[in-house]
């Protein structure tokens, strides 16, 4: 039950910063920007901007339980364009995000297109 708890946190923070990046959302700054989410293996980020920076303040961090971790192999950081929402940056690894749970070997994977649709969940 936990990863798929963890999936679908994942999938809203996902939508969330693609909405973000769609209507042009501010979050107090000067102007609108991309919005991304950088994930590494016990965490995941939610950023504002066009390049993940680990010092920034706007920074909201997510960790996952002890049991979750995502894929070594499958970790990329994922950003929305203004306006568009379309994901123009896969920076590390390919279009799907793996999560494992360490104690029972159960593994989800969530694979999304360009358009920054999420295509499935298995």
């Amino acid at each position: 039950t936990s990863i798929n708890t963890t999936v679908q946190t994942i999938i809203s923070d996902m939508k969330s910063q693609q909405i973000k990046a769609m209507i042009g959302d501010t979050e107090g700054g000067a102007s609108a920007n991309s919005y991304g989410i950088h994930f590494d293996e016990d965490q995941y980020v939610l950023f504002r901007g066009s390049t993940y920076s680990s010092t920034a303040t706007t920074n909201f961090v997510v960790n996952l339980t002890d049991t979750i971790k995502f894929d070594a192999g499958s970790r990329p950081e994922i950003i929305f364009e203004k306006v568009s929402g379309e994901i123009y940056q896969f920076s590390i690894g390919p279009d799907k995000i793996i999560l494992k749970n360490i104690t029972n070997g159960n593994i989800k994977t969530i694979t999304i297109n360009q358009d920054g649709v999420i295509k499935d969940v298995n």
